[in-house]
């Protein structure tokens, strides 16, 4: 169980920084491929973790509308 929370939280991580630097969402094959994930199925797996944990929000059947919570930040040290 451990490593599922280090695998969300590295996850979190590369999301937060895509978003820094470009101003919008990474897509699950860029999100993949920035945190060295080969499969887009766990990738999206690892969001669902993410969004039942309230740390990110998303619109489903959406691209690119991934958000970080307040709570999510927090969790990655880079709180508001």
């Amino acid at each position: 169980m451990r490593q599922k929370v280090g695998n969300d939280m590295h996850l979190l991580t590369c999301i937060y920084q895509y978003i820094s630097a470009h101003g919008y969402a990474p897509t699950i094959r860029e999100l993949g491929t920035l945190a060295g994930i080969g499969s887009t199925s766990t990738v999206f797996t690892r969001l669902n973790s993410l969004e039942e944990s309230k740390l990110i929000k998303r619109v489903p059947d959406t691209p690119r509308t991934l958000t970080i919570t307040a709570m999510g930040r927090e969790a990655v040290g880079y709180a508001d």
